[in-house]
């Protein structure tokens, strides 16, 4: 792998090689570390194609659809202590040490991607994302807000983590585990299937089928006048509201 810094104007300059860019899929797979300079300033950088975005730590997120990969740092920010690698096709953007009270604002661009995971106590933005097929995972306190039309969408909250999507998915696949919650009326998926258990908080849409399965006493509201409603499991309640 290689390790790049940037200057004050974001231009990424190599450290230790000849190219400014890797051309080989060894050197892809070994990974890419975005080394961020000390003068803590604001930090706007170019990033290479990634499909799967991990994002962890006291760090606020607005995540855009663009027509290229870049990182910014929003100004008043102190950009030292967040780490940024590529290994294979995933890019994590972490916080590195422990902060309190607010954390790293964060403006992150991105043409397409196919996996988002937050973790550790991640505020994320999702803006008007388009896709076919999307997976999610929010856990550890993390909070996901979006707007999104994707085809197939996969989603997992866990560990009191909070999702408020909008828009649409033709099929959504949703697991909501430990007092996480899922609130998604606006998100209009014509099929939903959830598995929700441990006093996870789920609020949906659904316009054509509705599945809920659960091993523990659980109440899901739903909006969108299913044509079909199958429960399964040891549900409390399936309310449609």
């Amino acid at each position: 792998g290689h390790t790049y810094l940037f200057d004050e104007d974001g231009r990424r300059l190599c450290v230790d090689c000849e190219q400014p860019y890797p051309e080989s899929a060894s050197e892809r797979r070994q990974g890419i570390e975005y080394r961020i300079g000390s003068e803590g300033r604001a930090l706007n950088m170019e990033l290479e194609e990634f499909d799967e975005l991990i994002l962890r730590g006291n760090i606020s997120v607005v995540l855009e659809q663009g027509e290229e990969n870049r990182l910014e740092v929003a100004a008043g920010s102190d950009p030292r202590s967040l780490n940024v690698r590529l290994v294979e096709d995933r890019l994590y953007v972490e916080q590195e040490e422990e902060t309190y009270g607010r954390g790293l604002e964060v403006i992150l661009n991105a043409t397409d991607f196919t996996g988002l995971v937050l973790e550790e106590q991640v505020e994320a933005d999702l803006v008007s994302f388009v896709g076919e097929d999307l997976e999610v995972v929010v856990a550890n306190s993390s909070v996901l807000n979006g707007a999104l039309e994707v085809g197939a969408l996969e989603v997992r909250v866990e560990d009191e983590a909070r999702i408020r999507l909008t828009g649409s998915a033709k099929a959504l696949n949703l697991t909501a585990r430990d007092r996480s919650s899922f609130r998604s009326y606006e998100l209009y998926a014509e099929d939903a299937d959830v598995d929700a258990t441990h006093r996870a908080e789920v609020r949906l849409r659904a316009t054509q089928a509705l599945t809920v399965n659960s091993s523990s006493d659980i109440t899901v509201r739903y909006r969108g006048n299913p044509e079909s409603v199958n429960v399964r499991g040891k549900v409390r309640e399936v309310e449609e509201e």
